[in-house]
């Protein structure tokens, strides 16, 4: 309904072209912080699997405008902690990845701008997630992998070769990466 309200006012105003950007970034848009909320609740998820209380997903973060997190509380220590803190800190990873790669399987998602900005978010995350450890220096997935005993090269290596491997599988199809196309 506020899409075609909100059309029906950009063509009556500033015509058909620009009506239509609009409508594909306000898409694009919600595409990301879609992803973003897959991504939390994929930490949701495991958490809640694990028998976690009181979960609370924050999508944007405070103090933020592009970040989420997810809160939740243990009620009793869980044996085999560790393997517990390595699946909650890859679940978001996993979740999104996962979202990304339904949009690349499934033919008919690859013109839809909502579903190209879930696909596109998923290389930022991963990305973000690999330059945010190893140049900010700052808590992150990867960082709380490395606390609970994992290696974080090799995690950082298989999201930076995932991310490299599906660009090249998206400019296969001819998938815009927020909405340009490119040549991989």
């Amino acid at each position: 309904m506020f899409k075609s309200v909100l059309s029906i006012l950009l063509v009556t105003f500033c015509g058909k072209g620009v009506s239509k950007d609009l409508s594909d970034y306000i898409q694009y848009g919600a595409g990301y912080y879609s992803s973003i909320y897959i991504h939390e609740l994929g930490h949701a998820t495991a958490a809640k699997y694990f028998g976690a209380t009181n979960i609370r997903i924050e999508v944007p973060r405070k103090g933020t405008l592009f970040g989420g997190a997810t809160y939740h509380t243990f009620d009793t220590p869980a044996q085999g902690s560790q393997l517990r803190e390595k699946v909650l800190n890859l679940s978001g990873l996993l979740a999104g990845n996962l979202a990304h790669e339904i949009v690349i399987q499934t033919n008919g998602l690859h013109s839809n701008s909502f579903a190209q900005g879930i696909a596109s978010t998923a290389h930022v995350t991963n990305l973000a997630n690999v330059y945010n450890y190893y140049i900010n220096r700052k808590a992150n997935d990867i960082a709380g992998y490395e606390q609970s005993g994992g290696n974080p090269h090799v995690l950082s290596t298989a999201l930076v070769g995932y991310t490299l491997w599906s660009l090249k599988r998206m400019s296969d199809k001819n998938i815009p990466l927020f909405g340009i196309e490119y040549k991989f």
